[in-house]
């Protein structure tokens, strides 16, 4: 969850996040923060990240009153540029962009440990058979070490 690095609003509770997505919470006065409306984004359906932010904050609730942007790229600049806006965007889009901030949720920041955000989604690597070659290496190399400490560093905890 992001948004702009000028909203007060530091942590909410999962409920929060859903009572925002759902179109029952839509003034930041109700979460918080500033007597201001809330402009809820998400991103197109077809984007893994939709979906996994329905499998987690939603349930079997549907989306209400948000606007869809098109491309996850343009969630960020969206978001940073409006106050008032929250926004869903995988964490590899962040980087260390100063119009925007990570929310915490439950009072957990994002990060790459297991089951530490309650926003997130597995990752896999899938080959036709046992990897070889060039693919293996590249598999053992992020799997090793080396590669465990550049995500970390990459897609460590935001904020």
């Amino acid at each position: 969850m992001i948004v702009s690095s000028d909203n007060p609003v530091d942590n909410l509770t999962l409920e929060q996040v859903r009572d925002i997505f759902t179109g029952q919470v839509t003034n930041w006065n109700a979460v918080g923060g500033p007597d201001q409306p809330i402009k809820a984004y998400i991103v197109k359906p077809n984007s893994a990240t939709y979906g996994v932010f329905r499998q987690a904050v939603l349930g079997d609730e549907d989306y209400n009153g948000v606007n869809v942007i098109p491309f996850d790229a343009k969630m960020v600049s969206q978001v940073g540029n409006e106050n008032g806006a929250i926004g869903q965007i995988s964490a590899s889009f962040l980087g260390n962009l100063k119009s925007i901030k990570a929310v915490t949720i439950d009072g957990q920041a994002p990060s790459t440990v297991k089951g530490a955000y309650p926003i997130t989604r597995p990752l896999y690597l899938v080959t036709p058979g046992e990897p070889a070659g060039a693919v293996k290496d590249y598999i053992d190399w992020l799997l090793g070490p080396e590669g465990q400490k550049t995500i970390s560093r990459l897609f460590a905890t935001i904020g």
